[in-house]
Formats: structure tokens, sequence, C-alpha cells
């Protein structure tokens, strides 16, 4: 092989490599349990994956150890690896009925948790997801809210601060305020 071949060659690798699509796991992690964190984190280094999408419960945030849960993990995770978090489950105190699955009394709260997370983390993750599954109960018990008014005003809500506190630039997104 010529060096002109080896350089063309490399060239094509390269190429190649910028346009693989990101690949990367789905995992949803229990409050405290570091040690799956660190088997998700190593198995996808093995396997070359460099994407996470993972959920932030906005019910465990308001737990005795929530807070400090996710101090914790949102850094560790977008140290390790690209991370897509998606928020979602409500505090049982301030739902519509005392379940996580349950639309808030007040869908500005979500906004307002949605806020706090990029304030607070917005350096560990380029995109957010709003919510996972609305149309399954387990995920948002649509029946106490028949006509998902209170969901399009969450989303529509939550939207709203993320189009305020982000803008994007050429190469990624970033906070309105720097």
């Amino acid at each position: 092989m010529t060096h002109q071949t080896r350089q063309a060659s490399a060239g094509t690798a390269a190429a190649q490599q910028a346009h693989r699509p990101a690949t990367g796991f789905v995992q949803w992690f229990w409050q405290g349990d570091r040690d799956l964190v660190e088997q998700t984190i190593a198995a996808m280094h093995e396997l070359g994956m460099t994407e996470l999408r993972t959920q932030i419960s906005w019910a465990d945030w308001f737990t005795p150890e929530g807070r400090r849960w996710y101090e914790w993990l949102i850094p560790r995770l977008a140290g390790a690896v690209g991370m897509l978090p998606c928020v979602l489950y409500t505090p049982p105190s301030i739902a519509v009925v005392p379940r996580a699955s349950a639309p808030p009394r007040n869908p500005r709260d979500y906004a307002d948790f949605v806020d706090l997370m990029i304030t607070e983390f917005g350096d560990a993750f380029e995109y957010i997801e709003l919510w996972n599954e609305p149309n399954n109960r387990s995920e948002y018990d649509y029946t106490k809210d028949a006509y998902w008014f209170r969901f399009g005003d969450m989303i529509g809500g939550a939207a709203q601060r993320m189009r305020d506190a982000w803008f994007l630039t050429s190469d990624h997104a970033r906070r309105g305020a720097e």
C-alpha cells in the first residue's frame, strides 16, 4: 500500500466514523444504585456506546435523598457518556391524586422543575426529553386528564422555559445567559 493510498484510506475511515450514527442505551436508575450506574457506564464503554437516555424523576427529587442523588448521578453520567435526561413522574404530594403517574394540580410546577434542571445541570446535557410515554397510564395517568389539557399546559410551559433558557449555536446548545 502506498503512502497516498494509506492517507486516502485513513480519510475514508475518518469520514465513515464522523457519519456513524450515535448509538447508546436506555437505562433508568433507582435512587442510590451507584453500582448499576458504574456497571452501565463500563458496559457502554466496552460496547463502544456513547449515548444514554435516562430518567430524572421529579417525584424522586423531592425525597430526602433525591437532590443529593441527582447531584451525584447527572455529573457522573455526563462525564462518561452523552446523556439525554427524560423528566417525568409527579411528586405525589402535588398531584391531582397521590401517585407519581398522576398529573400535577398546577401544570406550571413541571415547567418550574424543568427550569431547575436546566439551571442546575444544563451543562451536563444538550437536549432534554419532556415526559415519557404519556399514552401509557403507568407513566402518565391520562384518565385524570381526560382532554389532555394539563399535559398540554405542562409540556407547553416547560418547552417555553426551555426556549427562553437556551439558544443554539453552530456547535451545541448554550444557555442564553452566557
